[in-house]
């Protein structure tokens, strides 16, 4: 599969919960198709496979949010912003997004992009 440098910024969906898996993380992964032909990702944790779609549930999301101590506040206009320390603030109109952008942004510092798959929606 090829791949393509994405900014943090930018990610979304399934890209983010690439870039969570393998540069937060750092599960083994695997990209696969769900029914109807949405991509998504798998990882092995302890031996077990399990969808891993942090971008979407708050049960996946929550956890890694506490347990690296992303700071998230609500602004004006319904965007939320969130960092970790002294790292980069991410905007997003949606809390969990903002969250994750800045915990890959954290994990991978002086950087703003991360390589994901092409095509990956």
């Amino acid at each position: 599969m090829s791949s393509e440098m994405m900014k943090i910024a930018s990610l979304s969906g399934v890209n983010l919960d690439y870039a969570v898996t393998a540069y937060v993380l750092k599960y083994p992964l695997i990209v696969d198709f769900m029914p109807g032909g949405r991509r998504t990702i798998f990882t092995n944790i302890r031996g077990v496979q399990k969808q891993f779609s942090p971008s979407s549930f708050w049960s996946e999301a929550g956890p890694l949010i506490q347990q690296f101590g992303v700071s998230l506040i609500c602004g004006t206009e319904g965007k939320w912003t969130a960092w970790v320390e002294e790292s980069s603030r991410f905007e997003s109109s949606d809390p969990i997004e903002a969250a994750l952008r800045a915990l890959v942004s954290h994990k991978n510092p002086g950087t703003d992009e991360v390589e994901c798959p092409v095509k990956f929606n």
